[in-house]
């Protein structure tokens, strides 16, 4: 299912993500388009597939093709919005055939869709195949406020006894009024260094710089972001590959959960 979003030229908008549909009005045009923009890479870097997005605008309607890694492509030929169904009209009925004709099924054409939705088709050689290298991801320094400095791989889950999840690193907070839930929020980041903030429906909330986030919404927030979760505040830092923090030195360092093969 693609993503869609319907943006008007008094910056309202609203888009929709997996059937679920998020309204807001921005102060321009040009915001309500970067802000959908965003919501849909958010996404696409959250779930870690490749999305297709469809952008309905007042100039124009385009579709691009989002990678798991925030990258945006734009797809070569522009989307047409829907028109109103019109009434529908009776084909008339194909002649008979002609007796003792066979008539021969006529093939059908291949879907014309974008080169990168079919997988290449190359002649089988037995040769080495060379796995290509993942780039470097920014480093995240989590500090807790009254606590220690912690450096982890992103993504991160925060909470009281976070869930394990493949991939994701897991940083188990002290609360002492228990008004932190047991998984509270996920934080990511993307290749500029944007945090990106998923609020887990924690029972208390996430705020980001005293601002409340909606549950299961992906956020962009500034990097050095101060998050309130229940009774426990810590200050999220993003760092780009091969940049060491500039701050005091992390305490521990914390790596992403690995399933064991079964």
């Amino acid at each position: 299912m693609p993503i869609e979003s319907f943006v008007g030229r008094d910056g309202t908008a609203r888009i929709v993500i997996n059937g679920r549909e998020t309204k807001f009005r921005a102060p321009s045009l040009d915001e309500a388009r970067d802000k959908v923009r965003d919501m849909a890479i958010a996404h696409a870097v959250e779930t870690r597939t490749a999305q297709h997005f469809i952008a309905y605008d007042p100039d124009a309607n385009w579709q691009f093709y989002i990678a798991p890694d925030g990258t945006m492509t734009v797809l070569p030929t522009p989307v047409i919005a829907p028109r109103p169904l019109s009434t529908p009209t009776v084909e008339p009925e194909p002649a008979p055939p002609a007796p003792q004709a066979q008539q021969q099924p006529e093939p059908q054409a291949r879907p014309q869709l974008p080169a990168e939705y079919y997988a290449p088709q190359a002649e089988v050689i037995d040769h080495t195949v060379v796995v290509p290298r993942k780039a470097a991801r920014p480093t995240l320094i989590v500090h807790v406020e009254g606590g220690e400095a912690l450096r982890a791989q992103p993504p991160i889950v925060l909470g009281r006894r976070p869930a394990e999840i493949e991939g994701h690193t897991s940083i188990t907070l002290v609360s002492p009024g228990r008004e932190c839930s047991r998984t509270h929020a996920v934080v990511d980041v993307d290749d500029a260094c944007r945090l990106i903030v998923t609020d887990q429906d924690a029972a208390n909330g996430t705020t980001a710089d005293a601002t409340p986030l909606a549950p299961h919404t992906p956020t962009v927030v500034p990097n050095g972001v101060r998050l309130q979760l229940g009774d426990v505040a810590v200050r999220i830092e993003a760092f780009p590959p091969g940049q060491s923090p500039v701050s005091s030195a992390p305490r521990a360092v914390i790596a992403p959960h690995k399933e064991e093969a079964s």
